[in-house]
């Protein structure tokens, strides 16, 4: 935050205190951090914290999802990340599909699962260690670092898979011709 000279920051707690409401009510910039989705997102409904989220994106804040954060920008949330029989959780729904994030070692298993317990007709977004992605307000998607895997809605067979490529390779400061 101080390379982008963001001056003013506040760590918002799972209470949810006055003095919390009061500093995401002027955030510019809104950045959900890692842990358990799950579990953050009960926080968020329980405290109101989600609706004043919304709120802020709404007005014009910019939001960054990290790990867990950014499978809250999708549209749902697995509870049991091994495959319990309770339903995912919706969440936030600001990127069309269902993101996950840091599973390629399993070859996205957990979010392949949670796809086909879903039984909507959604995209899945696989963020690998290192990588990222934009959802731009015109609806494009901007992969960043490293490819994401893009898996197709499930029409009668099992999910399309594609990666999404990054344009610009942060470590060499190249673009990508393809």
């Amino acid at each position: 935050m101080d390379r982008l000279g963001v001056a003013e920051r506040s760590f918002v707690r799972a209470d949810f205190s006055a003095a919390d409401r009061a500093a995401l009510a002027r955030a510019d910039l809104v950045l959900l951090a890692g842990g358990d989705p799950a579990l953050a997102w009960r926080v968020f409904e329980r405290t109101g914290l989600e609706a004043e989220i919304r709120a802020r994106r709404d007005a014009g804040a910019l939001l960054v999802g990290v790990s867990a954060g950014a499978v809250a920008m999708g549209w749902l949330v697995e509870h049991d990340r091994i495959g319990g029989a309770e339903p995912p959780l919706l969440s936030f729904r600001f990127v069309p599909g269902v993101v996950a994030a840091h599973e390629e070692a399993a070859d996205w298993a957990p979010l392949r699962r949670l796809l086909r317990r879903a039984a909507l007709p959604l995209p899945g977004y696989g963020i690998p260690a290192g990588g990222g992605l934009v959802y731009h307000p015109d609806g494009s998607l901007e992969p960043l670092g490293e490819p994401t895997l893009f898996l197709s809605p499930e029409s009668t067979g099992p999910p399309c898979e594609a990666l999404l490529v990054p344009s610009y390779v942060p470590e060499t400061g190249s673009t990508r011709t393809s």
